[in-house]
């Protein structure tokens, strides 16, 4: 981990493991499938994404993540599209409880 951070191919957000992101480009040690069924299981949902979305505005700074990247929930709904300067436009609507 320490090598890949020197590297700069990786960072470490304290107190934000929550914000871990996944990527696959077919040479990874688990298949893509892996990947798609981790946060399906252990995500956030739409609402609790939406809650955090100052957090993850921060975030997606660190990660450097392009413009046009969609952040999504559990149940695989977009709730924000990344735009200029990292900030987040909110796509999904917070459910009527």
């Amino acid at each position: 981990m320490y090598s890949l951070i020197q590297r700069g191919q990786a960072v470490v957000v304290n107190g934000l493991g929550w914000t871990y992101v996944y990527v696959t480009h077919g040479e990874n040690t688990s298949g893509e499938a892996h990947h798609v069924r981790i946060p399906r299981e252990s995500g956030l949902c739409a609402s609790d994404l939406l809650d955090r979305k100052a957090q993850l505005e921060y975030a997606t700074a660190i990660y450097h993540f392009e413009s046009g990247t969609t952040i999504r929930s559990c149940l695989d709904e977009s709730v924000f599209v990344v735009g200029e300067n990292c900030r987040l436009i909110t796509v999904a609507e917070r459910p009527m409880d």
